[in-house]
């Protein structure tokens, strides 16, 4: 037979792997995750699922220390002709201590401002005031606390805070 007929081509773009990184240099990394993108196609990059012990995700770099190309948590991203690397940037939070000693003087060995580490113990000191008795500390919430560590940072009540108070307890002596 003959006859007129038309024969059209159908063109996908190659797909392409992006590898997202926590870059920490930690040993007990969570392994990176990855996410499928067609060449050509303009996609949102999954948003981050890492965190990292007192520090706040900045950006993803194209580069490991952070000097590469920067997008924003789930940006707009073309992916290119090959599979890549994003690396978390981050930047270590500064935490600040204030107290109330109700009159009294701090100690100078306490601490007003730290970084969170696995290990930290952040010793908030004593105060002295006459004719008292230095008891405790009272955070916000009335709890006694001696030392700022993992535990307390990670605690429901203070997993989002930047800045810690402290009220001197005293008694009369």
């Amino acid at each position: 037979t003959s006859g007129e007929f038309r024969v059209y081509a159908k063109w996908t773009g190659e797909t392409h792997t992006i590898t997202y990184k926590i870059n920490n240099q930690q040993n007990d990394a969570p392994e990176p995750y990855t996410q499928e993108m067609q060449f050509g196609t303009l996609q949102k990059l999954t948003s981050v699922r890492f965190d990292y012990f007192g520090h706040d995700f900045i950006s993803w770099s194209s580069k490991a220390d952070g000097s590469g190309t920067l997008y924003p948590d789930q940006a707009d991203f073309e992916i290119g002709t090959k599979n890549i690397n994003l690396y978390a940037k981050w930047e270590r939070i500064e935490y600040t201590i204030t107290y109330d000693t109700d009159g009294g003087i701090l100690s100078s060995t306490s601490k007003t401002a730290f970084h969170a580490s696995a290990s930290m113990n952040v010793d908030l000191g004593k105060a002295t005031k006459a004719g008292y008795t230095f008891r405790c500390w009272h955070d916000e919430n009335g709890i006694e606390v001696s030392k700022i560590n993992k535990e307390y940072l990670l605690s429901e009540q203070n997993k989002e805070k930047r800045t810690f108070h402290f009220t001197a307890v005293w008694e009369k002596k």
